[in-house]
């Protein structure tokens, strides 16, 4: 009898999700939690053993890794082609990480990905639920066009709903799920 002949396939199935989502979620294991990557020590490791992949390990890029150790760094183009883009990678690598700071940063909330949406959701969190489209812009580093229209299909997906500042007058999405009364320190004088 073959292994597993036994067992319902609607099982095996739901193993093999389960599985898949596993790895999914394990895509970074071998990176160090919680330490944040610098762009001088990924130039450094480029510079010194950059065609044997040690940056693209140090940056969580693992598969890559091996191709630059068997290929000598693709045959220098791709070594090339990383000492060009080295800052992008070290902040893509933080951003994954939840460390990232500036636009696009949302490290406090878990942004882990360069999914724009999470990030806005991450800046509404961080403002009490209420994000207009230019705070919108400095959380995700997208164009104003761009942050508007996810703003807008949050709306009319329902997620969202839209009001004035009583202030200033300025649109802002309020998230209502993650609205809260401001404390004392944040209420303007």
């Amino acid at each position: 009898m073959l292994p597993g002949a036994g067992r319902p396939r609607a099982r095996l199935r739901e193993t093999q999700v389960k599985h898949l989502a596993t790895l999914h979620s394990n895509r970074w294991p071998y990176l160090l939690p919680g330490v944040e990557r610098s762009v001088v020590v990924a130039y450094v490791l480029w510079m010194v053993w950059g065609v044997l992949g040690v940056h693209r390990f140090y940056l969580g890029k693992f598969r890559s890794g091996l191709a630059f150790a068997f290929t000598f760094g693709l045959l220098g183009l791709g070594w090339l082609y990383d000492g060009l883009t080295m800052p992008a990678q070290v902040a893509r690598c933080n951003r994954r990480l939840g460390l990232a700071r500036g636009p696009g940063a949302a490290a406090g909330y878990g942004w882990r990905g360069d999914d724009p949406m999470h990030a806005l959701l991450a800046g509404a969190a961080e403002r009490n639920g209420c994000l207009t489209v230019t705070e919108g812009v400095l959380v995700t580093g997208l164009p104003f066009e761009r942050v508007e229209t996810l703003l807008r299909g949050m709306v009319v997906s329902g997620y969202v709903d839209v009001r004035n500042d009583p202030r200033t007058g300025v649109v802002q999405y309020v998230f209502p799920e993650l609205e809260r009364e401001p404390t004392e320190e944040e209420r303007p004088a």
